[in-house]
């Protein structure tokens, strides 16, 4: 029996991606999901889709086109993320400005996933290149979706970002899907492009392993920067990534170095920390291939007092 999605799709009007859609929502239904296998489905399902669409935002732009393919899509949203009841969620249409100087000082305010947009009218710049939405795709199904410390930068633009009005809208609240980026684009596509899968996959919170993910998309903590024009708009995005660029993942030597520490610590063997960090990383930052190898030879033939 077909699923809603399929049959959704077989309505909708051709585009040069059809044939790509059908296949990838009959592919969609395995009989059962084996319960260490559902976070491999998923990222699987994502990359595929991202290889033939460019990306998360493309992925969505196409898939969610329609109006009522939105709207089954809000209300999926909606029923397997419901508001948590200790937490105060943000309905009003208008979020309160921060300035950059009040950032530090100001509380997050939370919101529901479904006011996260996905356009390309979100954001100055590009939509997220494909092997960044990799990277953090494989982070948010590792880690969960991280806004609590990591909060996400939105703005509401005059013209909102919502790519139509769904039956129901009260002018009064936020609007499904609307809100726009400084920062935080490329994570919020992909969060969406994965709850967007899971819906296709037929995954949801009960989902074996999936549960720390939904139980990280249910509270989405966000920022409303004041801009006063698009143009100091894009100076400060320029900025924020400037900032975010000093900051990166630790190199062999760094890796190197904390080992070396953490053998004056107690720690007896080095592969331990390293079996344990590719445990806990996504695997664009896990200690393989050369890296492996290099701390490897250092740690094993090389002695104490020369490797650094």
């Amino acid at each position: 029996m077909e699923t809603q999605d399929v049959k959704m799709e077989q309505e909708a009007p051709a585009t040069p991606f059809r044939d790509v859609q059908v296949a990838l929502a009959a592919a969609a239904e395995p009989e059962a999901v084996a319960e260490d296998s559902a976070a491999e489905q998923l990222l699987a399902s994502c990359g595929k889709v991202m290889e033939m669409y460019g990306g998360p935002a493309q992925y969505l732009s196409e898939v969610l086109r329609e109006t009522c393919d939105g709207q089954l899509f809000f209300e999926w949203l909606k029923d397997t993320l419901p508001e948590c009841d200790d937490t105060l969620y943000h309905h009003e249409a208008v979020l309160p400005h921060v300035t950059e100087a009040e950032l530090a000082s100001s509380t997050p305010i939370c919101l529901h996933v479904s006011c996260l947009g996905f356009t390309a009218n979100c954001s100055l710049k590009p939509y997220p290149g494909f092997d960044k939405c990799k990277t953090l795709m494989e982070e948010i199904v590792k880690d969960g979706f991280v806004t609590s410390s990591q909060p996400l930068f939105v703005l509401q633009h005059e013209v909102d970002c919502a790519p139509y009005d769904l039956p129901g809208h009260k002018p009064t609240e936020l609007k499904p899907f609307g809100l726009a980026y400084l920062k935080g684009y490329a994570r919020a596509a992909t969060a969406l492009m994965l709850l967007h899968r899971c819906k296709s996959l037929r995954f949801d919170s009960e989902t074996a392993g999936l549960k720390p993910l939904f139980d990280s998309m249910a509270r989405v903590w966000v920022q409303c920067l004041h801009q006063p024009s698009r143009v100091d708009e894009a100076l400060q995005n320029m900025k924020l990534s400037a900032r975010g660029s000093i900051r990166k993942a630790n190199n062999t030597v760094e890796c190197c170095f904390m080992i070396q520490n953490l053998t004056k610590c107690g720690l007896s063997d080095h592969s331990i920390f390293i079996k344990r960090w590719n445990q806990m990383s996504s695997r664009a930052f896990q200690i393989v291939g050369k890296k492996a190898t290099a701390l490897k030879l250092l740690f094993e033939h090389c002695p104490k007092d020369r490797r650094f």
